[in-house]
């Protein structure tokens, strides 16, 4: 892995005084620099950091100049009686880049004596002093490309400060592109001068990752609400120090993929403690730093996007996951839970005394002595029963392997006056194509898994698009009569 530096150089002012930067060491601690040019500090500090924090090197600047630093020499300050010397040259016969470049060479060789035996290399793109759009972008590109030559891995560090506003916001843009081709943006440096007075006249050098990282939060955010995915999230925090952000994101994270593997139990069981730990999160932010700030717009938006999977209905969680294309997810969901969304909404649902019997069956068909429920009211609250009261138990009789027709009519053949459906004043019909439509689905997920049918001869299978589409309707009829 490859240490580069990518700036835009500025000018630099010898007449003006020297100022000094203070950064932060990864442990926290404070160091300080020195420095006439822009780039100076930005440079001066990474080569210290890397070697303290990494026991790594600079392997490379790369700088984009304009003619006037690439061309012309330092502008002679007349009140200066001794013309200063770098490495034996006079300054006033150096252009800006030489100047640069032999300044930053004798501070890296006392940093560290590997600079010694091998130094910096520079590397320069070139950039008219008034550049049109066009050539922004080419000097931009040629930098990208000069990052990465002959390198296979590289970290990139970015001075934000100097050049004109146009090239440091291609930069930036430039520096996700770069992304694709095996960069790490490991930081962006600006300098804060606004607050230079309180610092006893000391300029901080400051990091922008959080800012710059936030093309990717929304991508983040994104991939998470339409793909289940956490990993952009982790890595945009992955330098915050909050660890209630961390936590919160173990739990996104464990969530998404029991998603990804259709565990319906986990999902139901843990909705909840995934909606409070960002609400909670939102409701006590304890500092106003850039990561604690931009991890509550996450939350928000994670909130709103998922507000059905995580705070809706059945049928809500089984359109979202339509929606979002989790067809995998919507079939499980609607075939493991529909037969106890049926039975809790009264829809279609045992009598008192049918409930007790099909109790005693389920207890001597499925369960060893040791794991027969302590009560009868823990054992009807569990969802697989209820699945199994449905495709089982009423069917112990009969042939399990009948079409979704007449299941549906034999179904519907048990319904009495004393099975309690007081609570619903769903109609005959409704319920007829309720049934219906969950047999039929629940068929064609069988079928298509045991099926051994050739591609081209699908058997009366459905297609992707049929099954999302029976799937819509049937969760929207369902949706549609809980707002009656």
């Amino acid at each position: 892995m490859k240490n580069v530096m990518l700036l835009c150089m500025s000018p630099l002012k010898w007449w003006s005084d020297e100022n000094e930067y203070s950064y932060r060491f990864r442990n926290g601690a404070i160091g300080n620099v020195h420095g006439r040019m822009t780039n100076e500090a930005p440079v001066k500090s990474l080569i210290e950091k890397l070697k303290r924090d990494y026991n790594q090197r600079l392997d490379r600047i790369v700088m984009i100049c304009s003619e006037k630093v690439t061309k012309e020499t330092i502008e002679k300050d007349e009140s200066q009686k001794n013309e200063p010397l770098i490495d034996g040259k006079h300054i006033w016969d150096l252009t800006h880049k030489d100047y640069f470049e032999g300044i930053i060479k004798k501070y890296a060789a006392g940093v560290d004596g590997c600079y010694k035996e091998k130094g910096i290399d520079f590397e320069v793109t070139h950039i008219t002093d008034f550049a049109n759009e066009t050539d922004v972008i080419k000097a931009v590109t040629d930098s990208a490309s000069q990052v990465m030559k002959d390198y296979k891995d590289v970290n990139l560090y970015i001075d934000f400060n100097g050049g004109p506003r146009n090239v440091a916001v291609l930069i930036m843009g430039l520096s996700n592109l770069m992304k694709l081709r095996n960069v790490t943006v490991k930081e962006i440096t600006y300098m804060d001068f606004e607050n230079k007075g309180k610092n006893n006249n000391v300029t901080s050098l400051e990091s922008m990752n959080a800012l710059f990282g936030v093309v990717d939060l929304v991508s983040g955010v994104n991939e998470y609400v339409s793909y289940g995915r956490i990993r952009i999230l982790n890595d945009y925090f992955e330098s915050c120090n909050d660890e209630r952000i961390h936590i919160i994101l173990r739990v996104l994270e464990d969530f998404s993929n029991n998603m990804q593997l259709c565990l319906t139990d986990y999902v139901m069981a843990n909705k909840e403690q995934v909606k409070n730990a960002l609400k909670s999160y939102q409701a006590n932010i304890q500092a106003a730093f850039s990561y604690e700030i931009m991890f509550s717009f996450v939350a928000e938006d994670i909130l709103r996007g998922c507000s059905k999977l995580l705070e809706g209905s059945l049928p809500e969680m089984i359109l979202w996951c339509v929606e979002k294309e989790f067809i995998q997810q919507a079939l499980r969901f609607y075939i493991e839970l529909i037969p106890a969304y049926l039975w809790d909404n009264k829809l279609f649902c045992p009598s008192v005394t049918e409930e007790q019997e099909y109790m005693c069956w389920r207890i001597d068909q499925e369960y060893s002595p040791d794991e027969i429920p302590n009560t009868y009211r823990d054992f009807s609250r569990h969802m697989d029963d209820k699945y199994y009261w449905m495709h089982y138990y009423l069917l112990k009789d009969h042939n399990q392997t009948m079409d979704a027709g007449r299941k549906t009519e034999y179904m519907l053949s048990l319904l009495t006056s004393d099975i309690n459906r007081a609570n619903t004043s769903i109609d005959t019909d409704t319920l007829c194509g309720i049934m219906k439509a969950y047999y039929l689905i629940h068929d064609q997920r069988i079928s298509s898994r045991y099926s051994t049918t050739q591609l081209g001869n699908t058997g009366g299978l459905w297609d992707y698009q049929e099954m999302r589409q029976e799937l819509q309707t049937a969760a929207l009829t369902l949706s549609e009569l809980e707002k009656k």
